[in-house]
C-alpha cells in the first residue's frame, strides 16, 4: 500500500482540536489560570492551563512538557489527568437503575434485567458485524490523514474484544500504516497494535522498539534507523499491549523487552527512556512473593512483580542519573504497588518509601520534577492506619507545602494526602489519620497560599468522595467550609474548583447554587458547575442541564459538560437528543462538536448514527475524524477511557513529548 498524504494529524480527541479551539477564554482573575480545557484527554493543543509563555508553545523532545502545555501547578490540570476514575461514565451511561426521560424509547416492554443491561452496550455481534467492516473499509481506501489516525484506534479497540482470527486480521491492517509517509498515523498505527493487544503482534514491536531489521523493515527502512521517536511509541505499544492480554508469558515477554530496552544507548532524547520506563508500570506481572536469585540479587524484572518493583526501585534511587527517568519512575513504582497484597504492599514500602522521603526533603536537593513526581506517588503508597511508615508518609508530606518552593509540590500534597486519608490499612486503627488530614486540608482551604486554596477544596472534595465508598460520610465542618469557599471564591477558577468539591461530596444543599451557575457568563465555571451536578447526583438538575445541553450546539466545552452531567445522571434523553443534533446540524463544527460528545456518553443506540458520519465521504474530515473517535470510545472494552490507568499520579512536567504535547501527537493526546 502506497500513501501520498502531507496533511499533518492533529490531536484525536473528543471533539474536534479545531472546535476546542471555539471555546471562550475565562473571565480573568487573579493568577495563572485554565484557558479552558478541551474535552480531550488529558489536554488539547492549547487549551490547558495557561502559564507565563501562553497555550500551545513549542516543546523540545526529550524534555519535559510543562513549557508546552502550561501551568501544571493549576488544580484544573490534575482533575483532567483523573477526572475518569471519578466520573466513571460508563458505569451511569450503562446502569440498569432507574432511568430518566426517554425510557419507553430506549426499552421495550417485558425486558429482563439480563437483557437490558447487555442492550446498553454494544455486543459482539455489533462489533463484528456493523463496526469493524465498516472502520476496516474506511482505511482500505487510503482516507486522509486526519480520519485515518482514528480510524486504526477505533478498529484496535473494536476487534480486541472479538476473537483470535480477526484479531489477527485486523493487525495486518494496522501494519500496512506503519510506512504511512504522515508520522503521526504511522505513530497511530504502533499504538493501535498496542491496543489491538494480538500476541503475535510483540515480537513486531520488539522489533522496533531496538532498531531491529526487522523493524526497519515495517517502516519501509530497508537502511536507516528506526527513529528515536516511534522507538518509544513501540516502547508505549509494548506497554499497552502486555496490559491488555491475558496470557502471563506475553506480558514477561514485553517487560523483558522494555528493561532490555533500558539497557540499550538511548542518550540520545529521553522519550525512549521514560515510555520504557512508565510502560513497564503498566504491566502487572503476577506476584511471585519475595523472591531473590541465587546470588542474592534481585530477580529479572520479567520473573515477577518484584523484579519490575526492584528495576523501578533502582532506577528511582539513582541507577538512572537523568532526572526524567527517575521521576517517571517513582510513578511506574505506585501503580505497580497498587493492587499487591497488603503483606507484600507493606513490605516494598518499607523497603522503598524510606529513600523516597529523603528525596523530598527540603535539604535533598533533588531535581523538582524527582521531588513532585514522589509528592504525587506517596500519594498512591501511603494509607490511614497507625503504622510508622505510613505516619511518616504523612508527616512528610503535611510539611511539602511549608519546606518546599515548588507549587506543583506543595499542591499536590494536599491531593495526595486526600488520596491517603480515604486508603484504610490495618487493624486495628484502619482510618486512624482520617480526621487529623482533613483538619489540615481545612486549614489550607481557610489560610493556605492564595493558589493553594483551590487545591485544598478539590482535595477535601476527594476525600469526601473516598470516604463515601467506605461508607463513611464527610463532616459537616468540610461541607459548611466548602459551601462557604464557594459563595465567596475571588475568581471562577478558585469557584469551579468547589463546584467540583461539592459535587464530589454530593453536598445537596448547593444544588440549587450550582444550577444558578449553569447560566452565567464564565464558560469554564458553567461547564464544570455541570459536571459538579452530575457528580452530586440530584435529580433536580435533569431540566435545568437539558436545556444547557440544547443551547450549546456551537460551545464543545459546555455541550460536552451538559452531556457528562446528564449522562451522570442516568438520563438516558441524552443520545437521542445528541444524535437528533448529528442529524440536523448544518455547520461542520456542530456536526463535529455533536459526533465527540455521543462518543463520550453513548451506548449502543450511538453507533449507527456515529458509523454513517464517519464513512460518509460528503462529511468534512473533521467532523468524521470526531464521529471515529466517538465511536471508538463507545466500542472500547474497557470500565475506563484506555488512558485513565495510565495517568494515575503521573507527573506532566517529567513527560516527555512523546506522551504527550502541544501538538496533539503524543500518546495521551490520541481519542
Amino acid at each position: 500500500m502506497r500513501f501520498h498524504f502531507v496533511a499533518a494529524l492533529a490531536a484525536h480527541l473528543a471533539l474536534a482540536p479545531a472546535l476546542v479551539a471555539q471555546c471562550d477564554p475565562p473571565t480573568a482573575g487573579p493568577g495563572p489560570g485554565p484557558a479552558s480545557p478541551g474535552p480531550g484527554f488529558p489536554l488539547a493543543p492549547g487549551t490547558g492551563p495557561t502559564g507565563p509563555g501562553g497555550p500551545g508553545r513549542p516543546t523540545v523532545t526529550g524534555g519535559g512538557t510543562a513549557a508546552a502545555i502550561g501551568d501544571e501547578a493549576h488544580w484544573s490540570t490534575w482533575w483532567l489527568l483523573h477526572r475518569e476514575h471519578y466520573l466513571d461514565l460508563r458505569a451511569h451511561v450503562r446502569d440498569d437503575g432507574p432511568v430518566s426521560g426517554t425510557e419507553s424509547f430506549y426499552l421495550g416492554r417485558g425486558q429482563t434485567d439480563d437483557v437490558r443491561r447487555a442492550s446498553l452496550g454494544p455486543g459482539p455481534d455489533q462489533l463484528a458485524t456493523d463496526v469493524l467492516p465498516a472502520v476496516l473499509t474506511l482505511l482500505a481506501k487510503d482516507p486522509p490523514a486526519q480520519i485515518a489516525g482514528g480510524a486504526l484506534l477505533t478498529a484496535a479497540k473494536t476487534a480486541r474484544a472479538l476473537d483470535t482470527l480477526t484479531r489477527a486480521n485486523t493487525a495486518a491492517v494496522l501494519r500496512e500504516y506503519l510506512a504511512h509517509a504522515n508520522r503521526p498515523v504511522a505513530e497511530a498505527a504502533v499504538i493501535a497494535l498496542g491496543l489491538l493487544a494480538h500476541e503475535m503482534e510483540a515480537p513486531r514491536l520488539a522489533s522496533l522498539l531496538h532498531d531491529e531489521a526487522a523493524g526497519r523493515e515495517l517502516l519501509g527502512k530497508r537502511r536507516g534507523e528506526v527513529p528515536l521517536r516511534m522507538r518509544a511509541m513501540a516502547a508505549y505499544a509494548l506497554g499497552l499491549l502486555g496490559r491488555h492480554t491475558s496470557r502471563e508469558d506475553v506480558r514477561r515477554y514485553c517487560v523483558h523487552h522494555l528493561a532490555r530496552a533500558l539497557e540499550e544507548d538511548l542518550s540520545a532524547t529521553r522519550d525512549a527512556e521514560v515510555a520504557c520506563v512508565l510502560a513497564i508500570g503498566w504491566i502487572p506481572l503476577a506476584d511471585g512473593g519475595a523472591v531473590v536469585s541465587d546470588d542474592g540479587g534481585d530477580v529479572p524484572p520479567s520473573a515477577s512483580r518484584d523484579g519490575q518493583l526492584a528495576l523501578l526501585a533502582g532506577i528511582l534511587s539513582g541507577d538512572f542519573q537523568h532526572r526524567l527517568p527517575r521521576a517517571n519512575a517513582a510513578t511506574a513504582f505506585a501503580q505497580l504497588l497498587a493492587d499487591l497484597p497488603e503483606e507484600r504492599r507493606d513490605a516494598w514500602k518499607e523497603r522503598v518509601v524510606p529513600d523516597m522521603l529523603r528525596a523530598i526533603d527540603s535539604k535533598a536537593r533533588e531535581p523538582r520534577e524527582v521531588v513532585q513526581s514522589v509528592v504525587l506517588a506517596l500519594g498512591e503508597l501511603g494509607d490511614a492506619d497507625d503504622d510508622p511508615l505510613d505516619a511518616r508518609i504523612r508527616r512528610a508530606l503535611r510539611a511539602v507545602p511549608e519546606d518546599l518552593s515548588d507549587r506543583l509540590a506543595r499542591n499536590a500534597s494536599l491531593v495526595a494526602l486526600a488520596r491517603i486519608a480515604t486508603r484504610p490499612g490495618r487493624e486495628p486503627l484502619p482510618s486512624a489519620a482520617t480526621t487529623t488530614i482533613e483538619r489540615h486540608l481545612l486549614q489550607h482551604l481557610a489560610r493556605g497560599r492564595t493558589d493553594a486554596r483551590a487545591w485544598a477544596g478539590l482535595a477535601l472534595g476527594v476525600l469526601g468522595r473516598g470516604l463515601e465508598r467506605e461508607q463513611v460520610n464527610v463532616s459537616a465542618d468540610t461541607r459548611n467550609a466548602l459551601r462557604a469557599a464557594f459563595a465567596t471564591a475571588s475568581s471562577p477558577t478558585d469557584e469551579a474548583a468547589y463546584a467540583l468539591a461539592l459535587g464530589l461530596c454530593r453536598d445537596h444543599t448547593s444544588v440549587d447554587a450550582l444550577i444558578e451557575n449553569l447560566g452565567g457568563s464564565d464558560p469554564f465555571l458553567r461547564g464544570r458547575s455541570a459536571v459538579a451536578l452530575g457528580l452530586a447526583g440530584d435529580t433536580r438538575a435533569i431540566e435545568p442541564l437539558r436545556e444547557l445541553l440544547r443551547e450549546s450546539t456551537s460551545r464543545p466545552e459546555l455541550l460536552l459538560a451538559a452531556s457528562e452531567a446528564l449522562a451522570l445522571l442516568a438520563d438516558k434523553s441524552v443520545v437521542p437528543e445528541l444524535t437528533a443534533m448529528l442529524a440536523r446540524a448544518g455547520a461542520m463544527a456542530s456536526r463535529a462538536t455533536a459526533a465527540g460528545c455521543l462518543g463520550r456518553v453513548g451506548d449502543a443506540r450511538a453507533v449507527e448514527p456515529l458509523l454513517k458520519t464517519a464513512t460518509r465521504a460528503n462529511q468534512t474530515d473533521a467532523a468524521r475524524a470526531a464521529a471515529l473517535a466517538g465511536l471508538g470510545h463507545v466500542v472500547a472494552p474497557d470500565p475506563l477511557p484506555w488512558k485513565a490507568p495510565l495517568s494515575l499520579a503521573l507527573n506532566l512536567q517529567a513527560a516527555p513529548a512523546t506522551l504527550i504535547d502541544a501538538t496533539g501527537a503524543g500518546l495521551l493526546n490520541r481519542p
